[in-house]
Parts: structure tokens; C-alpha cells; sequence
């Protein structure tokens, strides 16, 4: 957990300063933003959660294509709380961030941990 927090840390540092770029500085829409942000962020955190926190030895594409659609469905619940906060709440981007980042973040650990980098023991694939 502790190697997952860091990482998460540096990805999250990643994602706010695109973030702050794009919605800040030439004012992109949150939505989009938060895409590209995402994005971004996506290459290092497999890398280094692949490699550091999980220690896989799974094959590489057989752990891109699961982290990948795993981020997929992460990226998702975060843009719809993201946009839930934004449109219904009435927050500003800059705060609503927070909030999708928050449930990205629960998801996307639960589910890496337990489909992408599962241990051998237990692998479905």
C-alpha cells in the first residue's frame, strides 16, 4: 500500500499540473482536461506499478491490456463524478477534481490489485 501511495503521488502530481495547465492556462474544458491529464499519468503508473509495487511477472501486454481496460473503467467513474460535481453539485473544477481523483483512485487499486497483478496462485488467465 505504502509503494502504491508513491506512486500514486507522483501520478497525481503529473495529472494536477496538466490539469492545472490546460483548465487554468488555455482554458480547456474540465472534461477534456481530465482526459489528456489522465492519460498522461496512465503510461507512468503502469511502468512503475507493474514493475515496483505489484512486481509482476505476468507477461507485458497480458498487464498493459488489464491495466488498460481497468484504467478505462476507472477514467469513467472519475469523469462522471467529476462531471456530477461540476454540473449538479455545482462545484468548481478546480474543487470537483479532488473528488474524481478520490474514486479513481479507490477503483483503480482494488482492481489492479485484484485482476491485473494477482498472484499466480489465484490468476483466472
Amino acid at each position: 500500500m505504502i509503494k502504491y501511495g508513491l506512486i500514486g503521488l507522483l501520478n497525481l502530481s503529473i495529472y494536477l499540473v496538466i490539469f492545472e495547465i490546460l483548465t487554468r492556462l488555455l482554458n480547456v474544458y474540465y472534461l477534456y482536461a481530465n482526459f489528456i491529464a489522465s492519460i498522461i499519468s496512465f503510461a507512468n503508473s503502469l511502468y512503475f506499478n507493474r514493475k515496483w509495487t505489484f512486481k509482476s511477472n505476468s507477461h507485458w501486454l497480458r498487464d498493459t491490456l488489464y491495466f488498460l481496460v481497468i484504467f478505462l473503467v476507472c477514467l469513467s467513474i472519475q469523469s462522471l463524478t467529476l462531471y456530477f460535481c461540476v454540473e449538479y453539485l455545482k462545484w468548481d473544477p478546480q474543487l470537483a477534481k479532488y473528488a474524481g481523483i478520490v474514486t479513481f483512485a479507490a477503483f483503480n487499486f482494488s482492481l489492479n490489485k485484484l485482476i491485473t497483478f494477482r498472484r499466480k496462485a489465484t490468476a483466472i488467465l
